[in-house]
């Protein structure tokens, strides 16, 4: 039996979608810089309550109808495949950091309701969890 590892992240709620991305120990200082950057701008980060083993992939099963994509709700592709479809993330920095080469997309099971322990006081306490990120409130 394989060993689960606790894989931090970051889903983005945009207008987009959510996105969420990962990365891994050789983009870590590359990450912070970036979750900085994003708090500057007014974003807040919320961390996550821990789930059994951190991230859980679903199976992966080949489509062959896009009944079953339907039915699904959501589908994962080859890198390469996806990035000839990924146009705009709904973020410029979230672009950057996935073409990059920084952090990756990530299929992420959305809960009914995010359950979370609180809000991320700095860039460190994002890079070391999962969690969701929300803009700036702003009036207009």
């Amino acid at each position: 039996m394989s060993e689960l590892t606790y894989q931090p992240s970051i889903t983005f709620l945009n207008m987009s979608g959510d996105v969420t991305l990962t990365w891994d120990a050789s983009n870590e200082a590359a990450m912070l810089a970036r979750i900085e950057a994003k708090m500057a701008a007014g974003f807040t980060f919320f961390i996550l309550k821990p789930r059994l083993g951190g991230l859980l992939s679903p199976k992966k099963v080949p489509l062959t109808s896009i009944a079953q994509a339907k039915k699904a709700g959501a589908v994962t592709a080859p890198d390469a495949l996806a990035n000839t479809f990924v146009l705009n993330l709904g973020d410029a920095d979230v672009n950057a950091m996935v073409s990059s080469g920084i952090a990756q997309l990530s299929n992420v099971i959305r809960p009914a309701q995010w359950d979370t322990i609180g809000r991320a006081n700095t860039a460190k306490d994002v890079l070391t969890n999962q969690t969701i990120a929300t803009r700036a409130i702003v009036g207009g």
